[in-house]
């Protein structure tokens, strides 16, 4: 769960920066306190699932972008992992092309 908690957070200044907010206005947004925003961010603490509603509301995301935790590459990144793919193993062109077939 500490692991979680830091992503969580992790992800939660992420979405707060983008937002350009800084703690102190995300707290009034979200009518908390500001050391819980950074007990938040820091992953010390996990915020209720009524917070995670009020967070999506004033970020204007949906419920599961805040736990997407990983970075979605660039369609060129993808094709250029896919070609090395292909490139090293051969048996990974028989699975993508079935794959593509039946989509």
């Amino acid at each position: 769960m500490n692991n979680l908690k830091k992503l969580f957070g992790k992800r939660l200044k992420e979405l707060r920066k983008a937002n350009h907010l800084t703690q102190e206005q995300l707290s009034e947004k979200l009518d908390i306190s500001l050391p819980n925003i950074s007990y938040i961010e820091t992953g010390k603490t996990y915020p209720s699932v009524e917070t995670q509603e009020k967070i999506c509301k004033v970020l204007g995301v949906d419920y599961h972008e805040l736990y997407m935790f990983y970075k979605i590459p660039s369609e060129k990144e993808m094709q250029e992992e896919l070609i090395q793919a292909m490139q090293s193993n051969p048996n990974i062109i028989q699975k993508l092309y079935k794959f593509y077939k039946f989509l």
